[in-house]
């Protein structure tokens, strides 16, 4: 029998997060697709974390082999890439690279509510469509990690009205929808999406986080377990690192939880004598 897993004693519990950006305290993940001057600042996957406090590593490592995604139906369209975005004049390229860089700083210091407005102004400047559409989706990450969701859910939706169908605006929606308790809109949003044929390693873990987080939040254990087994095949030390997450306390105790952290534990640990 595998040890009786005590997530809360090896993981600190996080609040609500959105993986577009990075992830913030709980682990519903948010994602993004920019990424501003001298590196990943915006990468939503790492939760922030209280001054002093270690986190997860979250650095590459032994995944359980994931299944290639099986054949797309033809009717479904394609939700295996982020969808198609016009192609950005120069001049909307500098404007988003402006904006990025204006946010950067705020971003390093965790000042989520001046770098959402620092956003905001941009959005307001911005007319072509493909740039709002990014600005928008950064406003909205910045706005949840600021813990303004339904600012930040208004310009997700702002964001899909202009890209319908947008797989990273879709996923970090799913998760400001878990935050504001609203667990079955991110799981009809999430099913739609389709996870199970994106490419994007990813974004098809974040998708199949919170999905198992919304599931958990409603009492199904069973589909639970069977999304957070997708992601954890997708990321493995990735999913280990989060499954503290709170939204998740609803199946700790079921033991199909607990096998699958403990096999997911096994995948990931150095047979005998072998150096990680």
């Amino acid at each position: 029998m595998p040890p009786t897993w005590r997530a809360k004693e090896a993981f600190p519990v996080r609040n609500l997060t959105i993986l577009l950006l990075a992830v913030a305290p709980c682990a519903i993940l948010m994602a993004q697709t920019d990424t501003p001057p001298g590196g990943s600042l915006l990468d939503i996957a790492p939760p922030p974390q209280a001054e002093g406090e270690s986190g997860p590593d979250l650095m590459p490592g032994p995944d359980v082999p994931a299944e290639p995604p099986p054949p797309r139906p033809a009717e479904i369209g394609d939700l295996a890439s982020p969808a198609p975005v016009p192609q950005p004049t120069e001049a909307d390229a500098e404007a988003l690279r402006r904006a990025m860089e204006e946010v950067a700083p705020l971003v390093r210091e965790r000042k989520w509510a001046e770098a959402a407005a620092a956003m905001e102004r941009h959005v307001a400047q911005a007319r072509a469509e493909p740039l709002r559409h990014q600005l928008l989706y950064h406003a909205g990450t910045f706005h949840f990690q600021a813990r303004n969701l339904e600012a930040s859910e208004a310009r997700f939706k702002e964001a899909l009205a202009i890209i319908p169908a947008a797989p990273l605006a879709m996923v970090n929606l799913s998760a400001v929808e878990i935050a504001r308790g609203r667990s079955r809109d991110a799981v009809v949003r999430l099913e739609a999406l389709q996870p199970q044929y994106i490419v994007d390693r990813n974004i098809a873990f974040i998708a199949f986080f919170n999905l198992a987080c919304a599931h958990a939040q409603l009492g199904d254990a069973e589909a639970a377990v069977r999304n957070l087994a997708q992601a954890i095949q997708r990321d493995t030390l990735r999913g280990l690192a989060n499954i503290g997450d709170r939204h998740l306390d609803p199946i700790r105790e079921d033991p199909r939880f607990q096998d699958l952290v403990w096999m997911a534990e096994q995948a990931v640990t150095p047979p005998p004598g072998r150096r990680p």
